[in-house]
């Protein structure tokens, strides 16, 4: 209760910034256009229909309950619950290494409180206030270690429902957040491979290994773990990694104890350097068991290689996952044993002045012991938790920091004309996307997303509304930005290969572009440009918006744009990326010609296509024509698409979906990545776009034609 009342007065740096914003935006998206369950379906805001951002909040706990309790979330509330996961899991992890009640219990309390913004003032980066429910899978991941750990191979009843529960949780994290998993495995791996090492005998070290075994294949078998596989590898860095900027390379994206010079606090140092005394006062005390000490050895090993590797492989140019991800599983640990550390520290400087004051040895005993010993466990833990929350609420009252992305954003001139005109709700027809330009146009010399972002901060500001992510997302109006960490990489190429100006930086996660190309904007269905520049040969602006810092942004309408309504009547094959490379730079009439890897018979007719509705996992579609006919659609072909009606799926234009039908088509295109198989889906994409080539050939240096 201590917590909520807490979190009422610090709400706004909860789910705050760009990424908690962005969550905000998802979880509403995705219960209103997913549904309850563990498949993802197409993403009808960002990008060109690509598969939904990888996380599945539908069914995050503390989501999933508050929807189903109210129909809606509440942010000190889900701070709350989101605490008490994190409580739970540090004071199962103090078990799982051996500390004992009185460090669990302040630690456990301390990393409740730290790693959410009970504080005003964050004294780490902690990723945890913006993407709360990574929690989830290090609850889970302690949770299943202690089941693995009761597997004694005595009783195989015990031990299979122990097994049973460790799969549940596998497979429920890997279609929660597949990315997080990703970021978790590491930790999880070895921790296994500890507890199956310090089993007593051979019997027990059997039981421990076939239960590992079978939760791996039952990730296997529904699909979770072949998901996130296909997730993790088929992204932008696999195939472009040399070309992408290096924004990384700083310390404190390797670890929170280089934060210092960031955040102006040493407490991130402090506190990975007391968890570290604190685990080997415990390897030094004795009286832990073998597992309890494997486990401590095992994460005491991770930690030195996450900060000492982590530095060295942020420096280098890394562009993958920053290491602090994978620091966050120890989080819980952190908070533990820096517990015993400081209580160790306590017990100490008692005896020494016991000693100095001439105490005899019972009666400093007495001293140390008697108070603690005495308390019955809910006194105790109620004294230790209150003196934290005093230390908590005295740390957050100055609360001068403001959240950088104000919410919920505001209409403007332009917005109210987008979401009039191009706003999606299910079921509802596709009427078109937006691009904004903007951010660029006084960066002669290039410019990356940082840029960009500064300047729709100052826009959001100056109008209430970015008009670049959350503040079109917000009002339902599908754009061409795509901020995920699955961004696919054909559609990476295309954009930036065509659309983006040579002296330009991409990032791994989002996907800039900054030329003018209508031709190819049509293409994937772009109806309405936004822009801070002059574009005479587009015509008279749609919508004006004056900036306080002088100049205006405009709204522009490309007329012909591919509402799922085009049909080309002529193909050209190609046998790799390279050669659609030259045919695209030849300008060809996208909306009559289209590029494919594999034969399509011809002649081709022209089509008679009705609107296309968008659903959450499904774009129904009806076309007919006097003839065989290919439909071009503004969405993004992959494996992981099911064709539902008389008519064959074709990749077209490296990154589109095409449809070759004779005569009448009326079906629909289903995207559910779900289980039982669908999760293999995205590494047949990547076998697919390696064997045509992407990202093999071409110079980054002049790599736009």
């Amino acid at each position: 209760m201590t917590l909520f009342f807490l979190f009422l007065g610090n709400e706004r740096f909860f789910l705050a910034d760009l990424d908690g914003v962005h969550m905000r935006v998802l979880v509403r998206e995705q219960f209103e256009w997913q549904g309850i369950g563990f498949g993802l379906g197409f993403t009808p805001f960002q990008g060109v229909f690509n598969a939904v951002f990888p996380f599945n909040l539908t069914i995050v706990p503390v989501f999933l309950l508050q929807h189903l309790l109210s129909g809606d979330v509440h942010l000190p509330l889900s701070a709350t619950l989101f605490s008490l996961e994190m409580f739970a899991a540090a004071w199962i992890a103090g078990g799982l290494v051996g500390a004992d009640r009185p460090a669990r219990i302040i630690g456990s309390w301390a990393v409740a409180i730290v790693c959410l913004p009970v504080l005003s003032g964050h004294p780490f980066m902690a990723s945890f206030d913006r993407v709360p429910f990574y929690i989830d899978l290090i609850l889970y991941l302690f949770v299943s270690l202690l089941l693995l750990k009761g597997i004694r191979g005595q009783s195989w009843a015990s031990d299979a429902a122990r097994a049973l529960g460790c799969a549940a949780l596998l497979n429920y994290a890997a279609f929660e957040n597949p990315l997080a998993v990703m970021i978790v495995g590491p930790a999880a791996l070895f921790f296994v491979i500890a507890i199956i090492a310090a089993a007593a005998d051979r019997r027990e070290r059997l039981a421990k290994s076939a239960a590992a075994a079978a939760v791996a294949v039952s990730g296997i078998a529904s699909g979770a773990l072949p998901n996130v596989l296909g997730g993790t590898l088929f992204t932008v860095p696999t195939f472009f990694a040399d070309e992408l900027l290096h924004s990384q390379a700083m310390p404190l994206h390797a670890s929170i104890a280089y934060q210092a010079a960031t955040f102006g606090s040493h407490l991130g140092m402090i506190a990975v350097g007391g968890s570290v005394i604190g685990g080997l006062v415990l390897l030094r005390r004795g009286g832990i068991g073998r597992y309890e000490r494997q486990l401590l050895l095992a994460h005491l090993i991770l930690v030195c290689a996450i900060v000492g590797g982590g530095y060295l492989l942020v420096r280098s140019g890394w562009v993958g996952p920053q290491t602090r991800y994978f620091e966050l599983v120890h989080w819980p640990l952190y908070g533990v044993l820096f517990a015993v550390a400081a209580i160790a520290a306590i017990r100490f400087a008692a005896r020494q002045a016991a000693r100095l004051l001439l105490v005899t040895r019972a009666h400093r005993a007495a001293l140390i012991w008697g108070p603690v010993t005495r308390l019955p466990w809910f006194a105790e833990s109620l004294a230790l938790g209150a003196l934290i929350t005093c230390l908590a609420v005295w740390g957050g009252i100055p609360a001068s920091r403001q959240p950088g992305f104000p919410f919920p954003p505001r209409h403007t001139a332009i917005t109210n004309v987008l979401a009039a005109e191009t706003a999606l709700s299910p079921g509802q027809a596709f009427r078109g996307s937006t691009a904004t330009l903007t951010g660029f146009g006084d960066k002669p010399g290039g410019a990356s997303w940082s840029e960009l972002h500064y300047n729709d901060h100052l826009l959001l500001h100056a109008t209430g509304n970015d008009h670049r992510t959350m503040g079109l997302w917000y009002f339902g109006i599908p754009t061409l930005t795509e901020y995920s960490h699955h961004s696919t990489p054909q559609l990476y190429f295309l954009l930036d290969r065509f659309l983006t100006r040579p002296q330009d930086r991409q990032l791994r996660n989002i996907t800039i572009y900054t030329r003018l190309a209508p031709r190819i904007m049509r293409l994937l269905g772009i109806r309405y440009v936004i822009s801070d520049q002059p574009h005479p040969e587009l015509g008279t602006p749609r919508a004006r918006l004056p900036l306080p810092q002088g100049g205006e942004l405009t709204l522009h309408e490309l007329e012909g744009a591919n509402l799922g309504s085009w049909a080309a009547t002529r193909v050209v094959t190609g046998a790799d990326v390279d050669a659609f490379t030259r045919w695209m730079a030849s300008h060809p009439d996208l909306e009559r010609e289209a590029f494919a890897f594999e034969a399509i018979e011809g002649p081709l007719a022209p089509a008679r296509v009705s609107p296309m509705v968008v659903d959450g996992k499904e774009i129904r579609i009806a076309a007919e024509s006097d003839g065989t006919s290919l439909l071009v659609l503004p969405v993004q072909y992959s494996h992981c698409l099911t064709l539902r009606g008389p008519g064959r799926l074709v990749r077209i234009d490296l990154a589109l979906a095409g449809i070759v039908f004779s005569t009448k088509f009326e079906g629909s295109l289903r995207l559910d990545r779900g289980p039982l198989g669908a999760g293999w889906c995205r590494l047949a994409d990547l076998r697919e776009m390696k064997r045509l080539g992407l990202g093999q050939t071409g110079d980054p240096a002049g790599r736009r034609p």
